[in-house]
């Protein structure tokens, strides 16, 4: 069972990545750290808005090193080996993994990729 929810979170993710939408936020407009959720929850798609229980409000922020096993779809090589934002929102999903992870960029919030959740 397990399994069959992680092949479908997958699915999902990768669904909804392939629309993602072209926002790029150029280095003049340096929002707030407080709106930094609200930045990228606007370049996610309409399907994962949906997917979220929710809202940007609700996502809890961290900082990593991307490495290339952690994306679910194909990634400009230049952002592994840096730091980036996770995003950490929770699903509507009533099982476990109940949550959708985003990187998005230190500097500029530009929506990296999704990640894989376990």
């Amino acid at each position: 069972m397990r399994k069959l929810t992680f092949i479908f979170i997958i699915a999902i993710c990768l669904m909804a990545c392939s629309t993602q939408p072209d926002v790029s936020i150029s280095a003049s407009e340096q929002p707030k750290q407080t709106d930094m959720r609200e930045i990228v929850w606007k370049q996610l798609s309409e399907e994962q808005r949906q997917w979220v229980n929710g809202s940007w409000k609700d996502a809890k922020v961290s900082k990593v090193t991307l490495k290339s096993y952690m994306v679910v779809q194909s990634v400009d090589p230049s952002h592994f080996g840096k730091e980036v934002f996770v995003l950490d929102f929770p699903t509507k999903n009533k099982s476990i993994p109940n949550n959708m992870i985003i990187y998005a960029d230190i500097d500029t919030y530009e929506y990296i990729s999704s990640g894989l959740v376990d």
